[in-house]
């Protein structure tokens, strides 16, 4: 699973570099507006720094786009989604029950 998220999170940020080539924004400029500096910003596109969401979706606005999401459903036989539904995951409250 964290293979498939790493390429996810890649061609994500692919994605962002090919609107910032195509847009002609400098890494200066994109820190200028999200207050950093533009190293900080080329760092995310090298990958030597991690970027969280919030970031991605900052960067993307200020290339004057809109992100939005697709949730596919994952088809591999491998990543079943039935172990969430395992008792042993469920959350339980640690107060005891009312007494009466």
């Amino acid at each position: 699973m964290t293979r498939d998220v790493d390429s996810d999170e890649q061609a994500a940020l692919a994605s962002i570099a090919k609107l910032r080539q195509s847009s002609a924004i400098s890494f200066e400029t994109i820190g200028f507006m999200l207050g950093t500096g533009g190293n900080h910003i080329s760092r995310y596109f090298n990958r030597t720094s991690s970027i969280s969401l919030n970031n991605y979706l900052r960067i993307a606005r200020s290339l004057g786009y809109r992100c939005k999401f697709v949730f596919e459903r994952v088809d591999d036989k491998n990543e079943t989604l039935a172990s969430l539904n395992d008792v042993s995951h469920r959350v339980q409250s640690l107060k005891s029950p009312p007494q009466s």
